[in-house]
């Protein structure tokens, strides 16, 4: 809406002749449009970008620089090798000794292994294992998701990158960096910094807090460690597996609609349209590309699996479909996510039109992650939950899958009695409510020879290794 816009309808409101209704009318017309704006510009603060002005000319800033999605093909794995593996590490949030620790205990070979992580590489742990850490996976070009830490430090970095970017900008930030490793900088310095007054640091987003670990990570780390955290995605989907690495989680539907609503991607037989000379035409797919079309579909329809937000928080779910960070209100959205799958029962019910048929049309898929330390390891029959609390002193944990693994088929050889037998070896009493831990005052060299087996894919096995982390 234009100002003069904006002006005329305040007149208006203030006019004598205007009759009661017409004024309450128009005052919640004016409301609802402020409102909107005010909501609008928190939220797009909330997702790393942020509004300023340049001589008078307002400017929105993104300094989140996500990454969606990023898919890995089956040739990058080579599963179809017995003798390869996959190698997937929960948050290591900066305890680099702990992780090569790990890696040794479990024998990797860059050669045959494809190593990821689930996020949160770094801070928590000393700064300075931060670096090494990024040293390791950078050099190494280890793939992985964000964390929501890691996202903290590619916002401050890019910040920094943009102040350097300035007329005035790098001296101003070497000044400050200075006086601040110093214990240099004097009251009104500290409350201008509070208040965000002056030039430069009005410029700093409103909630950034200067100076914390983030910031110390994210001014200390090099170029190309920089480079490496740009790289990662939010979700890395290997369709070969099935699999979803995500460090907070994704949801198997949205909650604010039920489970079997027709716009729910797991309630439908996905389809992919295409379009010729004016005509639209639906292709029908094999199993296979059906089952990849309806994991790519659940990633772009559901709208939290897109909210960056979302993916790099989620712990829980209320009633009322609310996303939480916290682990004592609502569901925890795995529990809701294993649920959901056990009641996929194929696409052939669906297909053949006119049938009825029990359960949703879909097939089962696995999401890995890491986050939710409070949890312990979170296993369950389709999500992993891998941070194990290395940071406090606790274990850090990987998922190790070889190709040998997933070709013997010998989980699906078993009978369901022995599948319900071992999976309660392995999956927390209650269903999953408590957490459950692979260490029992072990230390490392106990744990590499005692890993446990947990069912993964469709039909084959994981092996889970921890080893004890010791706090700096």
């Amino acid at each position: 809406m234009r100002c003069s816009s904006l002006h005329g309808a305040v007149s208006y409101l203030s006019s004598p002749i205007m009759d009661v209704p017409r004024r309450l009318a128009a005052f919640l017309i004016l409301s609802c449009f402020l409102l909107y704006f005010l909501v609008h510009g928190s939220m797009t603060a909330s997702l790393g970008e942020w509004m300023h002005r340049d001589d008078d000319v307002e400017i929105q800033r993104d300094f989140s620089k996500y990454v969606h999605v990023k898919t890995i093909l089956a040739d990058e794995i080579g599963l179809e090798d017995p003798n390869r593996r996959i190698i997937i590490v929960g948050d290591i949030h900066g305890m680099n000794d702990s992780l090569h620790s790990l890696l040794s205990s479990i024998f990797y070979n860059p050669t045959t292994d494809t190593l990821f992580h689930t996020g949160d590489v770094v801070q928590k742990g000393p700064v300075s294992g931060s670096l090494s850490v990024l040293d390791f996976l950078s050099s190494s070009h280890i793939r992985g998701v964000r964390g929501n830490h890691d996202q903290n430090i590619i916002e401050w970095r890019t910040w920094m990158e943009w102040i350097k970017s300035l007329k005035g900008g790098l001296e101003w930030l070497d000044w400050v960096n200075r006086k601040f490793d110093k214990g240099e900088l004097d009251d009104e310095e500290e409350r201008n910094m509070k208040k965000r007054r002056g030039k430069w640091w009005s410029r700093v987003p409103k909630g950034w807090r200067m100076f914390d670990d983030h910031y110390t990570i994210a001014r200390q780390m090099t170029g190309q460690h920089y480079q490496y955290l740009l790289s990662l995605p939010l979700v890395l989907h290997i369709p070969s597996q099935h699999l979803y690495i995500a460090h907070g989680g994704l949801l198997p539907y949205d909650p604010k609609r039920s489970v079997d609503h027709p716009k729910q991607p797991l309630a439908n037989l996905p389809r992919i349209i295409t379009r010729t000379a004016g005509s639209v035409n639906a292709v029908e797919l094999d199993e296979e590309s059906m089952r990849t079309a309806q994991e790519v579909d659940l990633l772009k329809k559901i709208p939290q699996n897109s909210d960056p937000w979302v993916i790099l928080n989620i712990r829980s779910v209320t009633r009322s479909g609310k996303i939480s960070r916290d682990t004592d209100v609502g569901t925890p959205w795995a529990k809701m996510w294993n649920k959901t799958v056990k009641k996929c029962s194929g696409f052939e019910g669906a297909i053949k039109k006119g049938e009825k048929h029990d359960g949703l049309p879909c097939l089962p898929a696995t999401v890995v992650y890491g986050h939710t330390a409070s949890r312990g390891l979170d296993v369950h029959r389709w999500t992993v939950g891998l941070d194990s609390g290395c940071s406090h002193g606790d274990t850090l944990t990987a998922l190790v899958v070889s190709g040998k693994d997933l070709a013997s088929n010998s989980w699906k050889s078993r009978s369901l009695s022995e599948q319900t037998s071992l999976s309660m070896g392995f999956l927390p009493a209650g269903g999953g409510d408590q957490p459950f831990s692979v260490l029992e005052d072990a230390d490392s060299a106990d744990v590499a020879k005692r890993p446990k087996k947990i069912p993964f894919s469709d039909n084959g096995f994981g092996h889970l290794y921890s080893v004890k982390c010791h706090q700096p």
